[in-house]
């Protein structure tokens, strides 16, 4: 354990350079911060532990971390930072949402639904794609075809 401890800083530089880091928008400028890392991870056998609604992590009764739940006050003001990444430019606000210790979240898509919508977007493409090329065609035969005399 303290030679985990020893290399903390070495572990932070590691993680800063492999992108594990969050952004704020505030005032108009941004500020990258690394998440917070302890390189002793805490092990919590699952018989050990509970977490209530608000996030909060209780082992013997007493809180030792909490899950951050957080919103946005206003979606426009997110501005996007990576690939389908985005950051608040304005302060978070707390969530009204909950946690559920021990539920399966079920999927928020349609696999069926998202298929004919894949499939019916695959036909237009290749529909636009068949239109292109004959228009294609029809031009350079013009083209070809109006400056030759018969």
């Amino acid at each position: 354990m303290k030679t985990l401890l020893a290399h903390t800083k070495e572990i932070n530089e590691q993680l800063a350079r492999y992108g594990v880091k969050f952004g704020i928008y505030k005032d108009g400028t941004f500020n990258e911060r690394l998440f917070p890392f302890d390189p002793v991870p805490r092990q919590i056998p699952e018989k050990d532990f509970a977490v209530d609604e608000l996030g909060n992590i209780y082992q013997d009764d007493e809180v030792v971390s909490n899950i951050g739940i957080f919103d946005v006050e206003d979606y426009s003001s997110l501005r996007e930072f990576a690939n389908n990444m985005y950051v608040p430019e304005d302060g978070i606000i707390a969530s009204d949402s909950s946690v559920l210790q021990g539920v399966l979240e079920g999927s928020n898509v349609n696999v069926v639904d998202e298929m004919v919508e894949m499939i019916t977007v695959t036909r237009a493409y290749e529909a636009n794609q068949k239109l292109i090329q004959t228009i294609d065609s029809d031009l350079e035969r013009a083209v070809t075809q109006v400056g030759r005399v018969s």
